[in-house]
């Protein structure tokens, strides 16, 4: 399911550039008037493929129209075709979307646009846990609109982008597949209370954080993130500030990171500070940076010499580990030299017998023609397009070869196609046998 709403939003996306694909959907909405929801899939996101599928599922039908315009479609988007007009793709896609809806997107919502603190977020997630347990026992709770995960919602949790379009399109079902998408719903809310109950289980009652929590615990972790996106700012913000600045120091780096984060709550404070406290606020701070810039020098320093130092302990661990692999290296070959000298003849052929020669590419059958001291020749047969059966060409390859590249001698092959083609049953212990050869000799 991952894989096709990733591979359409990649194509009909705003960040998508297939085969042209992009330019054609945006001039089918332009002609037709229909206003595009798809966008760019973020597999970093909880809520990305619920999203998606919602967007998918809306566009289903106008991305087959679109698709229909392309004159020499490539392989992948005929797969893209053959996946929208899948009705088991349309019922995963519906039921994913459902939950984007109802469950995951109001959610998204409520951590990212509300102001409960993280050790209130207990009510909303054993709430969560409740409604899809209740979907999981009677999946059409869901299609119910008056229904909702919690009671304690509001419109602006509520308000998802474009929620109007997508709930006229989810919430339509058929008689014909609606009890494949019953069934989906409940493998999607089972699979969802598994990961509640293993991720989000200190929320949960009788857990860690599962009672209501005291004031002084709430103002004790007032500043605790609901979700990871302030550290993604931060970082984002880090890396923007290095490109800008690549030989800048640490300390310069996390100062324009205060102040941009802060500047705005640290003017208001400054400005309703009194003049002399300003003054000498600012005389402190002058004498203090160089301190400061200071001790983040030699902590920079520090963190230097800790990494050189775990990179040379990475070196001679490394250094033991690759004595080690040398070491059952050798003792490998050791063991595949005393096997091959136990397999390969020790004597030459004689005069028209079958034998196996190696080279560097592979292993070639052939007749021998004439033996000298060290050395025979041989007139090869050449491979068939099928592995295992070999033919004699029209013309005779005859090549000297001396006898420490001869793998086996004496055996048959097996007539067949009226004796144009030759097939050797040993072909597998051949195979075994030239693999082990190459990887001592070659």
């Amino acid at each position: 399911m991952e894989r096709v709403v990733r591979i359409v939003s990649e194509i009909f996306g705003p960040a998508g550039n297939h085969y042209g694909i992009r330019d054609l959907w945006e001039g089918y909405c332009q002609e037709n008037g229909v206003k595009s929801v798809i966008g760019n899939y973020r597999d970093n996101r909880f809520n990305a493929i619920f999203q998606t599928s919602a967007e998918v599922f809306l566009h289903r039908e106008q991305f087959l129209k679109v698709l229909e315009m392309v004159k020499n479609p490539n392989h992948k988007l005929k797969a893209v075709q053959v996946d929208l007009q899948s009705q088991f793709v349309g019922i995963m896609l519906q039921s994913f979307g459902l939950v984007y809806v109802k469950i995951t997107g109001p959610f998204w919502n409520l951590i990212t646009k509300s102001n409960v603190a993280y050790l209130q977020l207990n009510k909303y997630v054993q709430d969560m846990h409740t409604f899809i347990e209740k979907c999981k026992k009677n999946p059409s709770t869901i299609l119910y609109s008056d229904i909702h995960w919690t009671e304690d919602i509001s419109d602006e949790i509520l308000n998802l982008p474009h929620r109007n379009r997508m709930v006229e399109s989810l919430f339509i079902t058929h008689e014909d597949t609606k009890n494949e998408l019953f069934s989906c719903l409940k493998v999607v809310a089972s699979t969802m209370n598994l990961t509640i109950e293993r991720q989000l289980a200190d929320f949960l009652p009788g857990s860690k954080f599962g009672g209501a929590p005291s004031h002084k615990d709430i103002d004790r972790t007032r500043y605790a993130q609901t979700t990871n996106l302030g550290c993604e700012h931060h970082f984002g913000d880090l890396d923007h500030s290095q490109r800008r600045r690549p030989r800048a120091s640490m300390h310069h780096h996390s100062s324009v990171q205060l102040l941009k984060r802060n500047r705005t709550k640290m003017m208001k404070w400054l400005q309703d500070m009194p003049l002399d406290d300003r003054r000498n606020l600012m005389k402190t701070a002058q004498k203090g940076g160089k301190t400061l810039h200071t001790k983040h020098a030699e902590r920079e320093k520090s963190v230097l010499k800790e990494i050189v130092a775990g990179k040379k302990n990475k070196k001679s661990m490394k250094n033991r580990s690759d004595d080690s692999m040398q070491q059952k290296k050798e003792a490998e070959i050791q063991r595949l030299v005393q096997h091959l000298c136990e397999q390969l003849p020790k004597k030459l052929p004689s005069i028209g017998e079958y034998i196996v020669v190696a080279y560097q590419d592979s292993w070639y059958p052939g007749i021998a023609e004439a033996t000298f001291e060290d050395s025979c020749r041989v007139r090869f047969m050449a491979a068939s397009q099928k592995i295992g059966v070999y033919f004699w060409p029209d013309r005779d390859d005859l090549q000297n070869v001396n006898r420490e590249f001869i793998l086996k001698i004496g055996l048959t092959p097996e007539c067949i196609s009226s004796g144009r083609l030759w097939e050797f049953p040993s072909f597998t212990e051949i195979q075994n046998l030239y693999e082990e050869f190459s990887f001592i000799y070659f």
